[in-house]
């Protein structure tokens, strides 16, 4: 940890990015390989793109989110219609009786 100017209570999230399978286990080759993409220091260019990409991606899901409760909403208004004509014509056969 010291090589990679890690604190100690960051070696569970260190062990997520080296277990890039997600099987719970980190293999020889997916330490070695998360080893060579921690080597050295990040860019500002590289911070700054996941920055960007990350900011792209939210905006995304928040576009998506919208436009799914919109959906939703239709759908629970034309349930409400489809319920009131159900009940209405019910209510005026029994008063008519």
């Amino acid at each position: 940890f010291a090589s990679l100017e890690l604190d100690v209570s960051h070696a569970h999230r260190l062990f997520r990015l080296l277990d890039t399978d997600r099987s719970g286990e980190v293999c020889l080759e997916e330490f070695l390989d998360g080893c060579m993409r921690l080597k050295g220091m990040a860019k500002s260019i590289d911070v700054n793109m996941l920055v960007y990409e990350t900011e792209r991606i939210s905006r995304q899901i928040s576009g998506l989110l919208e436009a799914q409760s919109c959906q939703v909403s239709a759908a629970l208004e034309d349930i409400r219609k489809a319920h009131s004509n159900l009940v209405q014509p019910s209510r005026q056969s029994v008063t008519q009786t």
